[in-house]
């Protein structure tokens, strides 16, 4: 991945890569940038390059095709934004069931097979915490 580095305020927005909304007290903030703050976040732990490539067989052909860099520059650069997950997240099937009554009743009428299954399926990408105080980026 391109490194991209962190300026100062000013250098960020004459660059244009931040763009003060003064109107609302937001910043825009370039795909580029959000990009590299998510690959910086990932740090050593947080991206999981075989399974990302078992979990996800486009993104092993495109790899083996020469048309992707690598899984953690394609996580950086569009897997975050496309909902999929860096590594494999473990489940506290408990604390989901608990928190999401609806998957508890699912679960106990058979209608998904576990937690951890709703999770990897759909629950990841609907936003969903698979356990307490969970992030998706390690703590450093």
């Amino acid at each position: 991945m391109e490194r991209v580095t962190f300026g100062s305020f000013a250098e960020l927005t004459n660059a244009r890569s931040v763009v003060p909304v003064l109107s609302t007290g937001r910043f825009d903030v370039s795909r580029k940038l959000f990009a590299a703050w998510v690959d910086d976040a990932l740090g050593a732990d947080g991206f999981d390059e075989k399974w990302y490539g078992v979990r996800y067989p486009d993104i092993s052909k495109g790899i083996r095709d020469g048309v992707i860099q690598s899984g953690r520059w394609h996580y950086a650069q569009f897997g975050y934004f496309e909902n999929r997950m860096p590594r494999r997240i473990d489940v506290d099937a408990e604390y989901y069931a608990d928190k999401y009554p609806d998957i508890k009743s699912a679960i106990k009428d058979r209608r998904i097979e576990s937690a951890q299954w709703h999770f990897d399926e759909i629950g990841f990408m609907e936003g969903r915490s698979p356990r307490a105080d969970w992030s998706l980026f390690p703590p450093r």
